[in-house]
């Protein structure tokens, strides 16, 4: 076919043709050549995973994956697949949220507000077009070390003030400091 329409329509043919068959698709962006396959998992489902390992909320899913809002929900809903560019940076944003996932913190959230450079905080890294993989990385492995190092602190001043027979009920004892609560006044 002739014109820019042939060329559209040969194009959505290809992909549609790729969805069934789970094939690479061949897409030329701005010049660009380059193959991009299909997501392994729903979209949602990627959108979801990174929105719940970083307790992000939509605005600001949309603003570290560097869309608008009515594209998240979309996403959400499966009711649109991301252009080329888009899934890709929905896929390495997704390896971070994996990465803090795998580090065993539970249902616990990353510190967004904790430094990942001098004067750049996680949220701030995670949103920037150009994605601070090695410095997010770092800083995500640092937060559960530090998460689990505290939670070892707590475990083990319990243990002693059982073993002393200091032992209080947790409303009256701090379990960080290993001190008694004050009482109220």
């Amino acid at each position: 076919m002739n014109g820019t329409g042939g060329f559209l329509t040969d194009h959505l043919m290809r992909l549609v043709s790729s969805r069934s068959t789970g094939s690479r698709v061949r897409v030329v962006v701005e010049g660009v050549e380059s193959t991009v396959a299909e997501p392994s998992a729903p979209i949602s489902s990627m959108v979801n995973r990174i929105r719940l390992a970083f307790g992000l909320s939509v605005t600001d899913l949309a603003s570290v994956l560097g869309v608008e809002r009515p594209t998240i929900y979309s996403w959400l809903k499966d009711g649109s697949t991301p252009a080329p560019v888009r899934l890709a940076r929905v896929e390495q944003v997704l390896a971070l949220a994996d990465t803090w996932s795998g580090l065993g913190t539970g249902r616990n959230t990353p510190n967004l507000t904790s430094e990942v450079a001098p004067g750049v905080d996680l949220m701030s890294a995670l949103s920037e077009p150009q994605l601070w993989g090695a410095e997010i990385h770092f800083n995500l492995r640092e937060q559960a070390s530090s998460r689990r190092a505290r939670e070892a602190r707590s475990e083990r001043l319990l243990a002693v003030a059982e073993e002393l027979g200091l032992a209080r009920p947790e409303a009256d004892f701090d379990i960080a400091t290993g001190r008694p609560l004050a009482p109220e006044l």
